[in-house]
């Protein structure tokens, strides 16, 4: 009689045993697959702001496109008949730099000085200095 309440014990204690590594078992499932939705959820909301900054990109690169042919148009409306556009080009970057060293000469700055720093012959800055005044 004692063998058979030690056997019904057993199998009750392998019964409960079986439950509990099922119900262990369940949790870890669950958590892997909140975990999983989890990720989920971050990774879409990852890529809508992925697709987000690519149509931003992609709109900034349509706006300097425009801005790039408006220029263009601008600087090609100016130059005048018979003149090639990097002559005219190089007539704006001429006159952007003689108003730079008329400034210098305002601030007090020696023609020699001017001479250096724009890597221009003397008497050229004087010439320069000469017809803006």
């Amino acid at each position: 009689m004692e063998f058979f309440f030690i056997v019904i014990g057993i199998i009750l204690i392998l019964l409960t045993y079986q439950e509990v590594l099922a119900n262990f078992k369940d949790k870890e499932t669950n958590n892997a697959m909140k975990v999983e939705k989890l990720v989920d959820e971050k990774l879409e909301i990852l890529n809508a702001k992925v697709d987000l900054l690519a149509e931003s990109l992609e709109n900034i690169s349509h706006q300097i496109k425009l801005q790039k042919a408006e220029t263009k148009s601008h600087t090609l409306a100016n130059v005048p008949p018979g003149m090639s556009f990097s002559r005219t080009m190089k007539r704006e970057i001429n006159n952007k730099e003689y108003e730079k060293m008329y400034e210098e000469y305002q601030k007090g700055v020696s023609v020699t000085e001017i001479a250096r720093k724009f890597n221009r012959g003397k008497g050229e800055v004087e010439l320069i200095l000469s017809l803006k005044k």
